[in-house]
């Protein structure tokens, strides 16, 4: 029960922080070629990949989830890190639209992802 309740508090302060950037009380960082430069960077010293491969790949929710054991949070985090940093391609918008199907799936709601 404990871990439904914090599920539901985070959810409505996700919710709350979108509503506050579409009112322009706070806002999403936006696109650079540093922040995708730096998320890169990460992504290959955590996950020995790079974005380019990992949205090249066929089922690249399947490999954070199943090699790189990535749980919903996780899934949903880099999604979002990806939208933020990344210049917008037909990848990236079919691996945000993948991770959104997959957590709806699984049961758990997005507001940011909804909301891209």
């Amino acid at each position: 029960m404990e871990d439904y309740l914090i599920r539901e508090i985070d959810r409505i302060g996700e919710m709350l922080a979108y509503i506050a950037s579409k009112l322009g009380l706070g806002s999403m960082p936006e696109q650079s070629e540093v922040l995708g430069r730096q998320l890169n960077s990460e992504l290959v010293k955590a996950l020995d990949i790079d974005y380019e491969v990992l949205l090249a790949m066929p089922a690249p929710i399947e490999y954070l989830v199943v090699e790189k054991c990535f749980t919903n949070a996780n899934l949903e985090e880099l999604a979002v890190m990806m939208y933020r940093a990344l210049p917008a391609s037909d990848k990236l918008n079919g691996f945000l639209s993948d991770v959104t199907a997959y957590l709806d799936h699984q049961g758990v709601f997005s507001f940011v992802l909804h909301s891209i």
